[in-house]
């Protein structure tokens, strides 16, 4: 039921976001992993990002090339266009083929979908009342930023899907300790890194439980070869080309720590704190969940410590990293919605015992969930909204150069517009680069 509700509630965004791309790794990723496809090719030649996320996408175009065949929509893949030499770094920023987006962007509704569904298991394991467990999966779901983030072909979601996976598995080993459970852990950590790069501080949750439950040096081991195997299995390529994989992860290091990004820097230390206070507090979880967090890792500490470090020593290290950068895209941060909505739920949940009458008790709880999630459905509501009201002035002009046509005169459209490709296809429509043509040309042209 949590993972249909959270679908619904992306469906609009996908739906608004089928023919064109309006964020540069979206776009980047999206025909990457097509050409990749199309090549039969596992090697992605690309090493800023770990490739798990390209892999697992392909079976994805794959099935919805297969699908569109089928119905006579596509001859093959290889027709689907991912190139234009007006997009950036020539790759083309609208689909020729919407069908494929589509079915990729359900992909990242369906990762995201699950962020709320791990989140209602952490609670209802650690012995949260039913209404506590489904207040955090819905902090989670109707959070903006995570919402934002919902349908874009990006490694964020993946990212925050695969280290709350590694959290709640080693929640698991603590409660009944094996060292199988220990190693696949482990596994799961490393496989949280070849997500994405940002996601290293995720290693110290295995080493955790190591360190709780066992401390043999044998373990110490075995668990260090699960991280690396986890990493390897989702990028294999970074073994394969030792070189490439360094100066992406460098240039990773450098783009995020020392050159920063326009628009979307700060200090790193006080700058770079107030900063995420506020985003947590707005576009985050929210004023009233994030007032939780303390009676929540509180109750946390409370309720168990070993789980309670197990659970939050990874968003506490990796709030630390994002601190000490100079780089601050909000995206990265999809990853901390989940574990903040565990310790608000776990919050709500503490300061309701404390109120000894049952009708007080249930008329707090009632008030402050509604509250709560009034304040992020506005502005989830918000989001959804600007996207769907939106006019877009590239189907607008295809229209118009689809109804104008009885001009019987041939058109020059500015290749710089990014139109789709069915409307440059259309007889008597040319593009020109904006930036070498010069009127004297496009009339000498006709």
């Amino acid at each position: 039921m949590l993972l249909m509700a959270n679908i619904w509630l992306c469906w609009p965004l996908v739906k608004a976001n089928s023919r064109y791309f309006y964020h540069e790794d979206d776009a980047h990723h999206f025909n990457r992993v097509v050409e990749m496809s199309q090549r039969g090719d596992l090697n992605p030649h690309y090493f800023n990002k770990p490739s798990l996320h390209f892999y697992l996408r392909m079976p994805v175009v794959y099935a919805s090339a297969a699908w569109e065949e089928l119905h006579g929509r596509l001859g093959s893949l290889s027709e689907v266009r991912t190139r234009s030499p007006f997009g950036l770094a020539t790759y083309a920023l609208s689909a020729s083929h919407p069908a494929l987006l589509v079915w990729n962007r359900l992909e990242s509704v369906v990762w995201n979908a699950l962020l709320s569904v791990l989140v209602f298991n952490i609670l209802r394991a650690g012995g949260i009342p039913l209404w506590a467990a489904l207040t955090g999966a819905a902090i989670t779901s109707l959070s903006p930023e995570a919402l934002r983030n919902s349908y874009i072909i990006g490694v964020d979601t993946l990212m925050a899907m695969m280290c709350l996976t590694c959290s709640m598995y080693a929640l698991r080993a603590i409660d009944s300790y094996t060292r199988g459970k220990l190693v696949v852990t482990g596994v799961i950590a490393g496989l949280s890194c070849a997500a994405k790069y940002n996601a290293g501080p995720i290693i110290l949750v295995p080493y955790t439980v190591w360190l709780l439950r066992d401390k043999h040096t044998t373990s110490l081991l075995l668990v260090s070869i699960g991280i690396a195997l986890g990493f390897l299995l989702g990028a294999p390529y970074s073994l394969v080309s030792p070189q490439d994989f360094w100066s992406g992860l460098s240039y990773e290091i450098w783009h995020y720590g020392v050159a920063g990004h326009e628009e979307h820097s700060a200090q790193p230390g006080l700058g770079q704190t107030w900063f995420y206070m506020r985003w947590l507090a707005s576009d985050g979880i929210g004023l009233i969940a994030s007032s939780l967090l303390l009676p929540g890792l509180y109750a946390l500490y409370r309720a168990n410590r070993s789980k309670a470090l197990v659970l939050m020593i990874f968003p506490a290290a990796y709030a630390l990293l994002m601190i000490m950068q100079k780089a601050n895209f909000t995206r990265n941060m999809v990853v901390m919605i989940p574990y903040a909505s565990i310790a608000a739920a776990y919050g709500l949940s503490l300061l309701a015992s404390r109120i000894r009458p049952v009708v007080l008790r249930r008329f707090f709880i009632a008030t402050t969930i509604f509250l709560m999630l009034c304040v992020l459905w506005r502005r989830c509501d918000a989001s959804v909204l600007q996207l769907q009201l939106a006019r877009e002035s590239r189907d607008e002009v295809s229209e118009w150069l689809g109804s104008s046509r009885q001009l019987r005169s041939d058109v020059a459209v500015a290749g710089q517009l990014q139109l789709s490709f069915s409307a440059l296809a259309r007889p008597g429509i040319d593009s020109f680069d904006v930036n070498s043509a010069s009127l004297p040309t496009l009339i000498q042209a006709g």
